[in-house]
């Protein structure tokens, strides 16, 4: 064996036995850290909002200190969650998205149903948020289908646009109405690709979303008739057959396979509402 290679053996060897040493240490004294702040706060919930002050200190903090704070956060139950909704408030603006992860992990270890923290804190996280945790909590509240962060998710559409995708799949997994006129305005106002979300998001929200593609298949716009007509296809009733009829009569031309599907669909329906009337007949009449 050369004697530069065993020197390079040698060197690495040293460095080796070196940096062990070293990273256990700042284990053992993360652990320390972390330990004495939990001892310190007595209490459960005490020790919670400890660990959230190590885990996103005002300052810097220690990396080792931080990642730890958070493994034993994500494992606390409850109590962590509390803190973690404090925390969602008054942490620096680039630490709120990894508090939110925070709390999606610590949701999934969690055991025995919803807590009631977790999704006031989503809804907070939208409210307050920045835009990097709202793209994290956003789809997580949608989860849900509560109708208590609709009107959260459209503000925060409003004032940061690139979110609006999000925002946008998120109304329609809610199907909630209140998000009928924001989603109408984004298909009429909004640019290709989020126009054709918001369609199909008001094709979730029932009757009045059904309403509102009704009136887009009227439009000036061709792709905005397209949109709107495309959606309304997979929840379109007997009700719609005139909507059918009138956008197949005026714009057929404006895609011809779309325009052979609005056919089909009508003639399937009209087919229901023959069936329908047959029975009607049918039945005896009342006494």
């Amino acid at each position: 064996m050369s004697k530069p290679l065993i020197l390079a053996i040698a060197t690495s060897a040293v460095l080796l036995l070196a940096a062990a040493p070293h990273g256990a240490k700042d284990a053992a004294d993360a652990d320390r850290v972390v330990a004495e702040a939990m001892a310190e706060a007595h209490a459960i919930e005490a020790q919670a909002e400890a660990l959230t002050a190590l885990a996103w200190p005002a300052g810097g903090g220690d990396p080792t200190v931080r990642a730890m704070a958070k493994e034993k956060l994500i494992l606390f139950g409850q109590p962590g969650m509390a803190a973690l909704w404090k925390s969602l408030i008054t942490v620096k603006p680039s630490d709120k998205a990894d508090v939110v992860k925070t709390l999606l992990a610590e949701f999934r270890q969690l055991t025995g149903g919803l807590p009631p923290e977790y999704l006031p804190a989503l809804d907070d996280a939208i409210w307050f948020g920045t835009r990097e945790s709202r793209r994290i909590a956003i789809p997580e509240v949608a989860r849900f289908n509560q109708e208590g962060p609709v009107l959260s998710i459209i503000d925060a559409a409003m004032e940061d646009p690139e979110i609006l995708p999000t925002a946008v799949d998120a109304l329609g997994r809610l199907g909630d109405p209140r998000g009928r006129f924001f989603l109408e305005r984004v298909l009429n106002e909004g640019k290709p690709g989020v126009r054709e979300k918001a369609a199909v998001a008001l094709a979730r929200v029932g009757e009045p979303g059904r309403a509102v593609l009704k009136t887009a298949t009227r439009s000036g716009n061709k792709e905005i008739r397209l949109a709107a007509i495309r959606s309304l296809l997979p929840v379109v009733t007997v009700d719609d057959l005139s909507s059918l009829y009138e956008y197949t009569a005026a714009h057929a031309a404006d895609d011809p396979p779309t325009a052979k599907a609005v056919d089909a669909a009508a003639a399937r329906l009209e087919k229901i509402l023959e069936a329908t009337r047959a029975a009607d007949s049918a039945s005896p009449a009342p006494r």
